[in-house]
């Protein structure tokens, strides 16, 4: 048998090329515009790093690993469309000094601003696109008037235009008035003329920094898969000015954010789709509408904080607040775990609209100005082991949701009922979802001083139970009803005995007549990421709560 007779060069040259390409796919990249050799048209080495992330992003390949120095850049991370898929994980991380993070901010400092003699610290400037934020030395003005999602509210037929009208609408927060009405620390861009007007407790523009939000996105990428971004902090954005969305937005599989936290940005915060998908350790505050949102499946949220979201005053009852699951069935088969939800304008944790099979576990979720977990229209879910205190409305609420299980949580002091399943009435026109609630399980609950009362289930209890609970509070605090409005029965005036004959559920919950233990509350500040959650039911009861569900 005669062998073809093999080119040496061209096989040379073929070996070269397979050994090269793991190389492409996996450089150690850097940013660090002080460097002395800093070079956009570089490779970005660490002895000659590039001097903007932008330069990085677009030499950027899956498996890369992206170091960027700490310092305040004003730039986003874009990732380029191309194939993320690779073995290696490609990786983007800010770099610490001392207590110097990498900052990442959507504002940048404008100067010029031309004084009006007739007005004591009035200053105006000409602006091409409209901003959503601006401060001055740090501290945000407060915005009059504004238009946000391509003309809302002044375009009078915008989409957005009728929905929640009867609640003041999608944005009932928004200040009315012009350049003529400001007070002082505010401002004002008049669209028609492009003039972004301020007005502030200042003689002179000379020695203030003013900074003026003109970023849409920190982070915008799309098809991603194997990423991680992590260590990065990120201020101000003007998402709205255009879309409804996030600032910091990732969407596709296999994703990991750790040790981020973004805040001070006009709408949301962090916005996640696709799948498999970790969001640990980070925080999300101070956001105008929400701290987070999320669609897909197997998406992880353990152990962050989300705080003081919708500072703007969106309508909480359409999308505001700490954390909102809708769409597409929002989330499935996801686990949020571990995180502490506070102080934000809206619910705690909203999930809405067909998520399934959710993890909801080892939450505190205090002081929010909604509901503090609210699974709506929603099935499968595992509320185990969270702490819902001081929440403005319902503790744990489900309407319209099914086989789901309400156990060993801790529900205080929320400003109506403790947890509630109802049948509000509502139905899917299209078929998809099946909104009658039913074999939804509440057990080993603590209960306490929630002032609406302590437990609600549907008039047609079909297998929907309550059992195993123990229920603390005055009289009134530890009623139970049945059924919704305008059917419910005497409201929050059934006592356990009466509602043990009247339905047979909580044969073995306990009733504590006990007032409000304000010195026990207050520890729920001083509680750090690890707790033990028999331990303090132990110390809110008196004794071991002893817990035998189905």
């Amino acid at each position: 048998m005669m062998l073809k007779k093999i080119n040496v060069s061209s096989l040379t040259a073929l070996i070269l090329l397979v050994l090269a390409a793991p190389m492409a796919q996996a450089a150690d990249r850097f940013v660090n515009p002080r460097h002395a050799k800093s070079n956009d048209a570089a490779i970005g080495l660490a002895t000659a790093p590039f001097k903007t992330i932008g330069a990085a992003m677009k030499k950027m390949q899956a498996g890369d690993h992206l170091s960027i120095a700490p310092g305040v850049y004003r730039e986003p991370i874009l990732f380029p469309t191309r194939d993320w898929s690779a073995e290696m994980q490609t990786v983007i991380e800010g770099q610490t000094d001392g207590d110097e993070r990498v900052i990442i901010k959507g504002s940048k400092i404008v100067s010029g601003w031309q004084l009006d003699a007739t007005q004591k610290g009035f200053f105006t400037l000409p602006l091409e696109t409209e901003p959503q934020q601006v401060y001055i030395n740090g501290v945000a003005l407060k915005q009059i008037g504004g238009t946000i999602f391509r003309g809302f509210p002044t375009l009078s037929n915008h989409e957005l235009a009728k929905l929640h009208a009867s609640q003041g609408g999608i944005w009932p927060g928004r200040v009315n008035g012009d350049s003529t009405s400001m007070p002082e620390d505010s401002f004002f861009y008049d669209i028609r003329a492009k003039r972004l007007y301020i007005r502030c407790n200042c003689q002179s523009m000379t020695g203030q920094v003013v900074e003026v939000s003109v970023l849409r996105f920190l982070v915008d990428g799309n098809n991603l898969e194997n990423i991680l971004l992590k260590n990065i902090v990120f201020q101000h954005s003007t998402t709205s000015t255009l879309s409804r969305g996030e600032a910091v937005m990732l969407r596709g599989k296999n994703i990991r954010i750790e040790h981020i936290d973004v805040s001070d940005m006009d709408a949301g915060c962090i916005g996640l789709r696709g799948e498999n998908i970790t969001l640990t350790n980070s925080s999300m505050g101070r956001c105008g509408q929400t701290g987070l949102a999320a669609r897909g499946s197997f998406i992880n949220i353990e152990n962050n904080r989300i705080y003081e979201n919708n500072t703007r005053g969106f309508n909480k009852w359409w999308e505001a607040g700490g954390a909102k699951f809708v769409g597409d069935k929002g989330i499935s088969d996801s686990r949020v775990i571990g995180n502490r939800v506070e102080d934000n304008l809206g619910d705690g944790l909203w999930f809405d609209w067909g998520p399934s099979n959710n993890v909801i576990k080892s939450n505190v979720i205090l002081r929010n100005k909604g509901f503090g977990i609210h699974y709506e229209a929603s099935y499968g879910g595992n509320i185990d082991g969270n702490i819902v205190a001081l929440n403005a409305q319902r503790g744990i609420y489900l309407p319209h949701s099914s086989n789901n299980r309400v156990s060993r949580n801790i529900v205080v002091g929320n400003g109506l009922e403790g947890i509630a399943v109802v049948d509000e009435g509502r139905r899917d026109g299209s078929g998809k979802l099946d909104l009658l609630p039913k074999s939804n399980t509440l057990c080993g609950n603590v209960i306490a001083w929630n002032k609406g009362g302590a437990v609600i289930l549907p008039s047609d209890i079909r297998d929907n139970q309550s059992d195993w609970n123990v229920l603390i509070g005055t009289r009134h605090e530890t009623g139970f009803s049945l059924g919704w409005w305008p059917n419910r029965v005497r409201p929050t005036d059934l006592a356990l005995n009466a509602w043990q004959n009247l339905v047979s559920q909580d044969k073995n919950s306990n009733v504590i007549t006990r007032p409000v233990d304000s010195a026990w509350i207050a520890r729920l500040d001083r509680l750090g990421q690890q707790w033990e959650l028999s331990e303090l039911m132990k110390d809110l009861v008196g004794k071991p709560v002893q817990v035998d569900c189905p």
